[in-house]
């Protein structure tokens, strides 16, 4: 978990029924870039978000071959 003031350079995923996934990619003062899933996050200053609506609901199901949730569209 990362505690000091991060500058977000990217934060993509989606927002389903039942869930929020969302990726971020975070950098620090020395340009350095962190990334991962974003379970939780406290805004310091400002963060612009463009939400999307595309029309169509994803749903998730268990993948034969890795046992992990994916994406069935």
């Amino acid at each position: 978990m990362l505690s000091e003031d991060l500058e977000v350079t990217s934060l993509v995923g989606n927002i389903g029924r039942d869930r929020i996934h969302s990726h971020i990619t975070v950098t620090d003062r020395e340009y350095r870039a962190y990334g991962g899933h974003m379970i939780e996050a406290r805004v310091s200053g400002t963060l612009e978000i463009i939400i999307s609506e595309i029309g169509i609901d994803l749903t998730t199901k268990t993948s034969e071959t890795t046992g992990g949730k994916i994406i069935d569209i």
